[in-house]
């Protein structure tokens, strides 16, 4: 079953947060912002973002957007750094199948939107990538359930939740307070929303 028919809620806010930072990363460097997280092509790859800079040797940056609407617990800020997105096929497989995005992301970027704060976390994808597997056995493990529409756990995904201010510590990490709040895309999307309706 695809996740985009079912996780309505996650979706909505993934495609908003996709448009928020559509314009929060143009700059006089980024001339352009392409979503492309409904391609099939980048799907695969877990890349939604790609920024092009026409003067850079580097022309094109990919980037893995994860939307965080958790507040921060007992004053600490922390990342869900997913390690297996589907437990059944990763049951099934033997391990093959249904492995975490952050360990089969192809992006160069990772960015953590915290939509409590609007501001995100940006950092090397491959950084993250090895600092996590380097640090498995020290993070606390977690487990998300995708619901069906009934309300039935479909699948549970798992992952390690790793202090922000551990990846600000020991990676090229940096937080960016943006310029836009999250709140007024979702109430502009609402809006059309209900003109729509009426």
């Amino acid at each position: 079953m695809n996740q985009k028919k079912y996780n309505t809620v996650g979706n909505r806010n993934d495609r908003i947060c996709r448009e928020l930072l559509a314009k929060e990363l143009l700059n006089e460097k980024i001339t352009h912002v392409i979503d492309v997280a409904e391609d099939s092509y980048f799907w695969k790859e877990d890349i939604d973002l790609i920024c092009v800079n026409d003067n850079a040797k580097n022309r094109f940056v990919t980037i893995e957007v994860k939307v965080d609407g958790y507040k921060p617990v007992n004053g600490r800020k922390y990342i869900f750094c997913e390690t297996i997105s589907n437990s059944n096929k990763y049951l099934i497989s033997s391990g093959r199948e249904g492995l975490g995005n952050l360990f089969v992301s192809k992006s160069d970027y990772m960015l953590y939107y915290f939509i409590y704060s609007d501001s995100y976390l940006i950092v090397d994808t491959k950084e993250l990538q090895e600092f996590v597997k380097a640090n498995m056995e020290k993070y606390n493990v977690k487990a998300a359930n995708t619901l069906g529409y009934n309300g039935h756990t479909l699948y549970s995904s798992y992952g390690l939740l790793v202090p922000v201010e551990d990846v600000l510590k020991k990676l090229n990490a940096k937080i960016i307070h943006s310029r836009y709040r999250f709140q007024d895309f979702v109430n502009k999307e609402t809006k059309i929303e209900n003109a729509t309706d009426a």
